[in-house]
């Protein structure tokens, strides 16, 4: 299996970067303790946020690669993504 290029990789900059925002980082951590599917109402709630805006704090760690989604009717299902970047984010915040 091939290395994947620095440019493709996230820096531990970037990574850091994504979690210097408290919601995204808590967010990170529902996904842990929970190993199923998380709806986005469910993590809006969790983080005392409107819907959009939790919607627009999955969209930007999905672009990290750190969760997937899947659309189950007319919610999306996100969870803890199979990545090199999730499971280094995983290791940032099990160490903490």
């Amino acid at each position: 299996m091939a290395k994947k290029s620095p440019s493709t990789r996230k820096s531990p900059a970037s990574l850091c970067k994504l979690l210097g925002d408290e919601k995204r980082y808590e967010a990170c951590k529902i996904f842990l303790k929970r190993k199923k599917p998380v709806v986005v109402g469910d993590i809006a709630l969790a983080l005392d946020m409107n819907p959009s805006a939790a919607s627009h704090l999955l969209g930007k760690l999905h672009r990290a690669k750190v969760v997937t989604y899947k659309r189950d009717g007319r919610e999306m299902r996100y969870s803890f993504a199979a990545t090199p970047e999730a499971r280094r984010i995983e290791r940032i915040i099990r160490a903490t």
